[in-house]
């Protein structure tokens, strides 16, 4: 009868113990299971970011404009190879102003810290002699800054104002000249036949004028939005010159001026003839 209750209480211990043993193994496997779905998840969140940050570092390198990366201390934490090329690597730690020796540009990142909720903001600065059209965003622990520079911008709208100064000033003359002109056509003084087409051949001479100057204006446009497109081929340089020299010949003739041609007849240049006639006629008118 001892014997009975010792095998049946061991039958139960052994049950229960495979029993544990069971769930121990099921529960196991279920952890091994979510970890390795953890693992997945992770793995496919690190691929996403190294693929994400391989694209910002070649987004970064391939910028024309500077790239920089500051902390909260204003440290450099990043620079692409634009800034590296004009300010050289940086080294650790190293402050944006000992980087860029700029008070302007640690102005501008100090304002933006030191201004909660402003989370970026455009300027140009002069960082040594040339001017830059900086922007910067804040994005909590960092600054990131975007430096481009304005040098050929600004020396191109200068030329700009420059050559629209110049040309309207030009216009006051052959307006003021056709004024008088036609004030004289219209006075006793032309009525004689041989003054009034000496005056016609004058208005004519400042209406040319006023179309040179009308087309110089439509060549500035079409420079400026990129449509003057340059067809280079070889010219015959006498094929070049011959429309902008008959266009003047008038004009010379009435002025006792002679023009002179001395080059070989063969001589070839390589040139859009439109233009490049366009161009020559600019200097002789």
């Amino acid at each position: 009868m001892d014997n009975f209750w010792f095998l049946l209480v061991l039958s139960l211990v052994v049950i229960v113990a495979i029993w544990v043993a069971r769930r121990a193994t099921l529960a196991r496997h279920q952890v091994e299971r979510e970890a390795h779905s953890e693992i997945q998840l992770l793995r496919a969140k690190l691929t996403d970011i190294t693929t994400r940050l391989g694209w910002l570092d070649a987004a970064m390198e391939s910028a024309g404009e500077m790239i920089l990366v500051v902390d909260r201390e204003m440290k450099i934490q990043l620079s692409n190879q634009a800034a590296q090329a004009h300010f050289g690597e940086p080294q650790a730690g190293m402050s944006l102003l000992s980087y860029t020796r700029s008070l302007a540009l640690e102005s501008l990142i100090s304002e933006m810290l030191e201004s909660p909720g402003a989370e970026g903001c455009k300027r140009v600065v002069i960082i040594g002699d040339r001017p830059y059209r900086v922007i910067a965003c804040d994005r909590s622990e960092s600054v990131g800054l975007s430096l481009g520079d304005l040098t050929e911008i600004t020396r191109l709208n200068r030329a700009r104002q420059d050559m629209v100064a110049n040309l309207s000033h030009e216009l006051r003359t052959p307006l003021t000249s056709l004024k008088l002109l036609s004030d004289t056509l219209h006075s006793p003084a032309g009525e004689s036949p041989k003054v009034a087409l000496d005056l016609v051949g004058k208005i004519g001479d400042e209406v040319d004028a006023l179309e040179q100057i009308a087309q110089e204006m439509l060549d500035l446009s079409a420079i400026e939005s990129g449509r003057l497109a340059l067809r280079l081929v070889d010219e015959r340089l006498q094929d070049i010159l011959q429309e902008p020299l008959k266009r003047v010949a008038e004009q010379a003739r009435r002025r006792n001026i002679e023009l002179v041609q001395r080059f070989p007849s063969d001589l070839t240049v390589l040139a859009d003839r439109d233009q490049a006639s366009r161009a020559v006629l600019n200097i002789l008118h």
